[in-house]
């Protein structure tokens, strides 16, 4: 009876906790697609989304290691509260310029830097909760869970979108997300768990502690070869991530319906394969499984830039969606494993950094190429990256012999 009392008791706390954030992430979803949307439509420019993806990610870059810090030393549930309330805040100033009549680009910029800030406070601690919450042999499944609940808040968002732009405006999109901001805050403000904060450091110095978790990344092997790994990864995918919905603009004309079912399609694929990760029992040989998988993503993105049929297109994006969600959950899973609980902030951090620093660099490459070169040129060329990087790692004794050292660790 006392084993079941503590498994439920788990149970409960992680599904409120994924609940609250399920929430507040389908609001800040919602603008994310409307603004993107709304400066794709009215200007049709990839600079002026270069410069929009530059204002999403750079302030996470500056902020984002040392949110891991604070992470790991105070309360992830207080930072999690505080940087919900403060993008809150910030899109509700931002709704008011525009009621106003203030509807530059400069506002728009200004919220994505402010919003940015908030975001890479809070996703390490996000990050960091989980492990914390679900015991190790229950990862797979909750990290398949969340993926599959993120993949639907990723459909519904488009949706969502599109109906409140296409038909209200870019203001309800904002007042949209500080509902659900404040529904999310309630949610968790009731929750209570167990945080394993580092006690150690409370008194040590941000930059003494962010020294502390570098030398852990670079002394733990695993971590170390997976951090390297995924700044290639996330430079190879830079165009899909954010030049398709341009792309199908360009090739199949201005309709925001096509943009937006194919944002449809592909989350619908992501809930496939998060519902496909649930399933799995815990795998022995991750690292084979996620290398297979890019290498068929990259297959995949192949077809995406040859296509000239708008329904096979939706067939491509939906198989992409499967794949992207199951290589995904299958690392984070692998790099969970592998970290002590007390460096669990900062590892998310250095993982959050990376994502938000290697995007905006390498879109300030392939957003002013894309006006120049057609889009699905520039994917063709990096979806064959994506199959040759796989096929290299794979024929890498040391990093093929990650899982055998992980074991050890």
């Amino acid at each position: 009876m006392l084993i079941e009392s503590k498994e439920n008791k788990w149970k409960n706390k992680i599904s409120l906790f994924l609940f609250s954030q399920t929430v507040s992430t389908l609001g800040s979803s919602v603008v994310s697609f409307s603004i993107l949307w709304y400066i794709t439509l009215k200007y049709s420019s990839g600079t002026f989304i270069t410069i929009l993806v530059l204002c999403t990610f750079v302030p996470q870059i500056i902020i984002s290691l040392f949110a891991g810090v604070w992470a790991d030393k105070y309360s992830k549930k207080l930072i999690i509260i505080l940087s919900d309330t403060f993008i809150a805040l910030a899109t509700f100033t931002v709704t008011l310029f525009f009621l106003l009549g203030n509807r530059s680009l400069y506002v728009i910029y200004a919220a994505s830097i402010i919003r940015s800030i908030g975001s890479g406070i809070q996703a390490p601690a996000i990050s960091a909760v989980i492990p914390e919450i679900v015991p190790e042999k229950s990862l797979m499944k909750i990290n398949g869970i969340n993926s599959t609940v993120y993949s639907a808040v990723s459909l519904l968002s488009p949706v969502i979108g599109g109906i409140i732009l296409g038909s209200l405006g870019i203001v309800y999109s904002l007042m949209f997300d500080v509902v659900t901001a404040i529904i999310g805050i309630g949610i968790i403000s009731f929750l209570k768990f167990t945080e394993n904060t580092d006690k150690s450091s409370v008194r040590e110095t941000g930059f003494s502690q962010l020294k502390a978790g570098l030398k852990y990344a670079k002394n733990n092997i695993v971590i170390n070869k997976m951090l390297k790994l995924f700044i290639l990864i996330y430079i190879i995918i830079t165009p899909v991530a954010f030049l398709y919905p341009l792309m199908i603009k360009r090739i199949f004309g201005n309709d925001l319906w096509k943009i937006t079912l194919s944002e449809i399609v592909w989350s619908l694929g992501m809930i496939i394969g998060g519902f496909i990760v649930s399933c799995m029992k815990n795998v022995k040989n991750k690292i084979k499984l996620f290398l297979a998988i890019y290498f068929i993503l990259g297959i995949d993105f192949f077809f995406l830039s040859t296509t000239t049929e708008f329904n096979v297109l939706l067939i491509i994006l939906f198989l992409g969606g499967i794949f992207i969600i199951i290589g995904d959950t299958i690392e984070t899973t692998f790099i969970q494993e592998n970290t002590d609980s007390e460096m669990m902030g900062r590892v998310f951090s250095m993982i959050h950094f990376i994502r938000v620093f290697v995007y905006p660099f390498s879109i300030l490459f392939f957003g002013p190429l894309s006006d120049k070169v057609k889009i699905e040129h520039l994917i063709c060329g990096t979806s064959i990256l994506l199959m040759i990087l796989p096929v290299i790692k794979f024929f890498d004794k040391s990093f093929m012999g990650m899982e055998k050292k992980s074991e050890n660790l």
